[in-house]
């Protein structure tokens, strides 16, 4: 049974402080480190706040079961980049947290026609950060391990650094030569409730809260996630696919609402009050349809609502919990006509996401 070292809890110790200071959560999923870097993350007191969950997903059975595509598996095999990534998306998502953690490769005999000591590991954030290694270490079976182990909880440090990377002016995606998008799903507010926000949105202006920019409201029908270029002619025929079958509708703004729960508070937003049924029946639909081209499903049930502010830290929770039922002076009571959905690249930087329309797809009038 592998031990695990001081070096490596040293690490982990540093990968947890950090976590803790960024406000931000983990999960993990592991095939060759059979829960070992699950358990290393959660050797130490009050861990439950950053730690989700974890997987060791080691047969290929596990695998699909858990949602990795058979198809993909059958092409790039169970050691794979794409496997790993796939892990560390969807085990993101599975535990709604901020980091995702992939890891697979051959801590034994050689499988696949690969040899041992082979290691794939990639580390995705919901900002849309994605790390992707290929690793070949020497040694042992506990040795291999080890070194998988500690190489994953060195890729999160990165992760979690990145923000202040880029605010240096270094992107750490952009090193690699097939940056991949980051995309979603949205519809667009009318010009009225950008006007609401963009007068309105000091009331949550304080520290730890991080406002969304009155250009960048929207509602986000399905979080796609990183796409290779390559690969976004297929989202935009799966989402044509979809919309041919839907009909325009009207949506009306609601009460505030908060995530993921009005205890604990990450995100605030405003809810639907009309046209709730007709958003939730479409964004179930382009889960379908992502879905069966690689793109995971979302842990959690659609719950149509505009994001107003994500909340960073505990001190901020708490001041909107004590001013819940009073934050905004007068809500919105908007109406307005969903006869399009848009298909959206984030990029990143120092100043926030800059979102750019890439596709739009108009709904039937009748």
């Amino acid at each position: 049974m592998v031990k695990i070292s001081s070096k490596i809890m040293s690490l982990v110790k540093k990968v947890a402080d950090k976590l803790r200071e960024f406000g931000a959560t983990i999960a993990v999923a592991e095939s060759c480190t059979g829960g070992l870097l699950s358990a290393a993350l959660t050797e130490f007191d009050g861990a439950s706040n950053y730690f989700m969950g974890g997987v060791v997903l080691y047969s290929e059975r596990s695998k699909v079961d858990f949602g990795i595509p058979q198809s993909l598996i059958d092409k790039e095999g169970t050691v794979s980049q794409e496997v790993a990534t796939f892990m560390s998306r969807l085990t993101r998502v599975r535990f709604a947290a901020d980091i995702g953690v992939g890891i697979t490769g051959i801590a034994g005999e050689s499988i696949e026609g690969k040899d041992r000591g082979l290691v794939y590991i990639t580390v995705t954030r919901e900002g849309g950060v994605i790390i992707q290694r290929e690793f070949r270490f020497d040694g042992d079976r506990d040795k291999i391990r080890e070194q998988a182990i500690e190489n994953a909880l060195l890729m999160v440090m990165e992760s979690l650094m990145a923000d202040k990377l880029l605010g240096e002016g270094e992107d750490l995606v952009s090193k690699d030569r097939d940056v991949p998008l980051r995309l979603f799903v949205a519809v667009k507010m009318p010009q009225e409730f950008v006007d609401w926000w963009r007068a309105s949105r000091r009331s949550l202006d304080f520290a730890g809260v991080k406002l969304v920019e009155p250009e960048n409201i929207h509602i986000t029908l399905k979080f796609i996630g990183s796409v290779k270029k390559d690969k976004v002619g297929e989202v935009v025929d799966s989402i044509q696919d979809v919309v041919k079958d839907f009909k325009q509708f009207s949506v009306k703004t609601g009460e505030i609402v908060m995530f993921p729960n009005e205890k604990i508070v990450r995100v605030v937003a405003l809810g639907v009050k009309d046209g709730e049924k007709e958003l939730s029946n479409l964004a179930a639909s382009l889960e379908e349809a992502l879905e069966k081209i690689g793109y995971p499903k979302a842990a959690h049930g659609f719950k149509a609502h505009i994001t107003l502010a994500r909340v960073k830290n505990k001190r901020a929770q708490s001041l909107i919990l004590a001013r819940k039922h009073h934050l905004f002076e007068e809500l919105p009571d908007v109406e307005f006509l969903v006869d399009k959905i848009y298909l959206v690249k984030s990029t990143l930087t120092p100043r926030g996401p800059v979102y750019e329309d890439l596709y739009e797809f108009a709904l039937n009038k009748e």
